[in-house]
């Protein structure tokens, strides 16, 4: 990866932190500032590192997802890494430093290769009694780091898919007042579309991707008026702007998505709220969406988050109660 992509990527969960959103991504950790126990941050190191699946991860020294941007000291660099180093047996993650500056500060972004995988650590405890193993093969798994199971090292020795890129180029989310009856009843709710133009190209080595349409999720969310609701009918959809559809690179059916090549798509979803919130939405309201994405014979999701604005449409019929 280029310092230039690494560094698009590092602004864009800056961005998103200074939001309030989450980052979403299993492959982003943020620091507050540089840990200072080299034995700690290096199995933390592994274990993310081993969990990536051969996909580079990314942590941003300076940011905190609470306080946000927070900048990071500059001298620990060159002492931290030599410590952090030392603590691995065999191999290390390449990594690359970005310095990226925010606010007038300064957060630092690490990304490490993780195409070396298993990582192991080493354990400060061996030799010094009876019981310590010599060496770990430490995995992250949410936010905790744990020694990997066997079936984890099954999946890392397994042939990685490896995940395309994804560029939000618009979107929106349409709020559409409806009727919607139930045993009989009719009541009024909110039914919220979400509709995004993606362009997405695949890694130059796969030949073939397959996105398989069921298996999509994600989830909405409006500060203060829409609390995060899940979405369902999370999908891709090919767009034929420019080809005919027999010359199209993504192609889709109803049960997945084909990608031979880069072009755009169409990313869709939709739930439903009360209609008594309709009130509190703003005219210029802005929605965070975040949807996953699963590639067949992928251990991870591909991951779209951004932020969109909110067209509300008329109450059908005029109804009052809207």
């Amino acid at each position: 990866m280029r310092l230039h992509e690494i560094e698009s990527w590092a602004l864009r969960v800056i961005d998103q932190v200074k939001r309030g959103q989450p980052s979403e991504d299993d492959r982003v950790e943020l620091k507050a500032e540089w840990p200072g126990d080299a034995v700690r941050a290096a199995r933390r190191i592994a274990g993310h590192a081993n969990a990536a699946f051969g996909e580079p991860i990314l942590w941003l020294i300076g940011l905190d997802e609470e306080r946000g941007v927070i900048g990071a000291s500059q001298q620990e660099l060159g002492s931290w890494c030599p410590r952090v180093k030392s603590c691995f047996d065999g191999p290390v993650p390449d990594f690359h430093v970005v310095n990226v500056f925010v606010d007038d500060k300064t957060v630092v972004a690490l990304l490490f290769e993780t195409e070396r995988v298993p990582f192991l650590v080493k354990n400060p405890a061996y030799g010094s009694g009876p019981g310590p193993v010599e060496l770990e093969v430490p995995w992250r798994e949410g936010t905790s780091t744990r020694s990997a199971r066997h079936s984890d090292l099954i999946r890392v020795l397994s042939p990685l898919q490896r995940l395309p890129t994804v560029d939000v180029i618009s979107g929106r989310v349409r709020c559409c007042p409806n009727e919607q009856t139930t045993n009989g009843r009719t009541t009024y709710v909110l039914r919220w579309e979400v509709d995004l133009s993606l362009y997405l190209v695949p890694p130059h080595d796969c030949p073939r991707l397959v996105i398989p349409g069921y298996r999509g999720e994600g989830y909405l969310e409006i500060e203060a008026v829409v609390a995060r609701m899940p979405l369902t009918s999370v999908g891709l959809r090919a767009e034929y702007t420019y080809v005919m559809p027999a010359q199209a690179l993504i192609k889709s059916t109803d049960w997945e998505t084909i990608v031979r090549g880069p072009g755009r798509v169409r990313l869709s979803g939709h739930c439903v709220t009360e209609s008594s919130m309709l009130p509190n939405i703003p005219t210029d309201g802005v929605a965070s969406v975040v949807a996953k994405l699963w590639v067949a014979e992928a251990h991870r999701a591909i991951v779209v988050a951004t932020s969109v604005p909110v067209e509300v449409r008329p109450p059908v019929r005029g109804d009052p109660k809207l």
